[in-house]
């Protein structure tokens, strides 16, 4: 609370400072009269914050709780609910109030988009109306002697369900460090300059648009082509023609940490090495350092194939040879300081950068050598418990991450 006290008029004068005459109330000392309005508006804001929350809490909750609460079952038949709703439908996705329990809660694989998905439920290439009709198969089958085959159409779509899943997951995470990675690239070199971190933001926010926009595009482009496919292989299957192999393959996540560590501190290293390099050229005209940028490249292709590591793909072992042979260039190429003693390989400039991209790149192909995938979706004879040495692939494909609401 601010006092404010006015001066009273001296005789033959106005009311004033005393220097201008001006008629300006004085705030007491340490409370500055221009931090009152917004003292007042923090109080309002967290008064009507917290009755709101009280009010919600104690009066509207316990309310809708018993308003979607299930009625008890009457007969024989027994009342199931089941909600059908992408994991990142913002639209669709029931958060408030919480479902009561025995409610099951079924993340249908769409697109992965947050608006996008609440329309794509029911296209012709959605799972929803497949997963529904093997419902519905079900209750008739129920009520008649005569056999629909309604289980090999559930078990079926629920493999193709689980396989679009894991899919979609490795894709959203393979996007998301993308992402990280573009926004490191384009923010570290500025903050090194002194810069600060919303310095840097405002001086690249053209660049990073433009990188997320068309890394949007085309992660969503590849998801929809990939879900397609899928679905056209289960109406296939569900029509009884023969299946090829299963186009998903997933690396097991205990064998992703090694080689995922590995890329990503050799594109950590080249990266700073190729700064380092092209300081060092500017610096030391006649050492006559070369191609700094053969590290930066190498460095982004290290980071893109950590990404796809640590999401679950299958990186191909050249790809990380190759990278790590394009961080030597440098050394191979530059001459280094003239007149010194030392041989040309303790001299060159990059010699300790490509020393520790290359140990990086070693770790990273051993690792990815000894890596086991599971494919999706499984055949059908996996969904039978009965059949011999399907165990460790029933091991594998419980290890992998658990989809939750």
């Amino acid at each position: 609370m601010s006092l404010l006290f006015w001066r009273a008029s001296p005789p033959g004068g106005s009311a004033g400072n005393g220097r201008n005459g001006s008629s300006t109330p004085e705030s007491v000392p340490g409370v500055p009269l221009e931090t009152a309005p917004r003292w007042t508006a923090i109080v309002v804001s967290a008064t009507l914050t917290l009755v709101c929350g009280l009010t919600l809490r104690f009066r509207i909750r316990p309310d809708a709780e018993t308003l979607f609460a299930l009625p008890p079952s009457k007969g024989a038949k027994q009342l199931e609910w089941e909600e059908c709703s992408s994991q990142h439908d913002m639209v669709g996705r029931m958060l408030f109030p919480t479902l009561p329990k025995g409610v099951e809660q079924e993340a249908t694989p769409v697109l992965g988009h947050p608006l996008g998905d609440h329309t794509k439920y029911f296209d012709g290439d959605g799972l929803l109306t497949r997963h529904l009709a093997a419902r519905l198969l079900a209750d008739i089958e129920s009520s008649t002697p005569r056999s629909l085959d309604a289980r090999r159409w559930a078990e079926t779509v629920a493999r193709y369900e689980r396989a679009l899943r894991k899919q979609h997951d490795r894709r959203r995470c393979f996007h998301g460090v993308l992402v990280l990675w573009v926004a490191l690239g384009c923010l570290t070199p500025r903050v090194a300059r002194g810069a600060t971190l919303v310095e840097a933001v405002v001086d690249s926010w053209q660049l990073l648009a433009t990188a997320t926009v068309l890394l949007s595009t085309l992660f969503t482009w590849r998801g929809r082509k990939s879900h397609r496919e899928l679905v056209a292989m289960l109406d296939a299957e569900l029509r009884g023609e023969p299946q090829p192999t299963p186009p998903v393959r997933i690396v097991v996540p205990k064998h992703r940490t090694a080689a995922t560590l590995a890329l990503a501190i050799g594109a950590v290293f080249a990266f700073c090495g190729a700064l380092g390099l092209a300081m060092l050229s500017g610096l030391q005209p006649a050492w006559g350092v070369r191609s700094p940028g053969a590290p930066l490249l190498a460095a982004f292709i290290l980071a893109v194939l950590a990404a796809a590591s640590g999401s679950g793909y299958r990186v191909r072992r050249r790809w990380v040879a190759g990278a790590g042979l394009l961080a030597c260039f440098p050394a191979l190429v530059s001459s280094g300081p003239l007149g010194s003693s030392a041989p040309a390989w303790a001299k060159a400039p990059g010699g300790p950068l490509a020393a520790v991209v290359l140990v990086t790149v070693a770790l990273a192909l051993t690792s990815l050598s000894r890596a086991r995938m599971v494919h999706f979706p499984e055949a059908a004879s996996n969904c039978s418990p009965s059949v011999p040495g399907q165990r460790g692939a029933a091991s594998d494909t419980a290890s992998l991450p658990v989809e939750h609401r």
